[in-house]
């Protein structure tokens, strides 16, 4: 957990460096949601993070009590979730990439 951290840290660093200010978690991992809260609380983060819950295909509709819950605790200025990711595949054609 502790290099978990420390990688998370690194990387935030990095983002701060190069003036990127706010970023985008895509993983939907509550795992990494709980890791960013804990470098909040010790040191503060040096930029805004948002992750959302990723509803994946083999979900049920009631998984989505976990992203309002994800949403209520993780709610600062600094963290938030409050977002659903979701893929939507399939097209009418197969002229697509």
């Amino acid at each position: 957990r502790a290099a978990d951290r420390d990688i998370m840290r690194r990387g935030l660093a990095w983002c701060a460096r190069h003036g990127i200010t706010s970023i985008q978690n895509m993983d939907g991992n509550l795992y990494q949601l709980e890791l960013l809260a804990e470098i909040e609380a010790e040191e503060g983060l040096p930029c805004r993070v948002q992750m959302p819950f990723h509803y994946k295909n083999f979900m049920t509709l009631d998984m989505l009590d976990k992203a309002s819950v994800m949403a209520e605790r993780y709610n600062t200025e600094w963290l938030s979730s409050g977002m659903v990711k979701v893929f939507y595949d399939g097209v009418l054609d197969s002229w697509t990439a």
